[in-house]
């Protein structure tokens, strides 16, 4: 097929080197990210993920940090991992900047393959970006198109403005 891009293809979208992969075992040791992120030291890590939709008939109102139509989630914290402050600012003004509708969470239970890219080698600046789901670990999850398309929308839009000067921002510590 002409113009396809083809798996293991370089495609030159951005000024940094993209590595695009999927990880396995997350709901057992993130034993998947773990492996992913020795071999590929990424200097950033965006993770994906379908985090719980807390609009679920039936959860108290006041514990719901994401709805389904809401936008695409940023994650700043969950038990797992503490994202990269800087990294997550770096998503909050994109996703405003380009009109992006979007929700940020803090959550106090569950966690991603985030866990394993910060603590990676020297650590790995991270942020999780989602796509609210209900019923998630079930047959028959649930999503709002409108959050799977700003979630693929703020991805892309980061990795466009991703120039080794940013990413060494994001690691500045003096």
């Amino acid at each position: 097929m002409a113009g396809a891009i083809q798996v293991g293809q370089a495609v030159d979208l951005t000024p940094c080197e993209l590595i695009v992969a999927g990880s396995v075992q997350e709901e057992v040791g993130l034993r998947g990210a773990k492996s992913l992120a020795v071999a590929t030291k990424p200097d950033v890590a965006i993770v994906l993920e379908g985090p719980p939709a807390d609009d679920t008939p039936g959860m108290p109102a006041a514990e719901s940090q994401g709805s389904l139509g809401g936008g695409v989630q940023i994650r700043l914290h969950d038990p797992s991992a503490i994202m990269s402050p800087r990294l997550a600012e770096f998503a909050l003004e994109t996703a405003v900047s380009e009109g992006i509708p979007h929700q940020v969470t803090v959550r106090t239970s569950g966690g991603t393959d985030a866990g394993s890219f910060n603590v990676a080698n020297e650590g790995i600046p991270t942020v999780v970006l989602g796509t609210p789901a209900r019923y998630i670990h079930s047959h028959n999850a649930i999503i709002s198109s409108h959050d799977y398309f700003a979630m693929v929308a703020l991805t892309l839009a980061m990795v466009k403005r991703l120039d080794q000067s940013k990413v060494k921002e994001f690691t500045k510590y003096f």
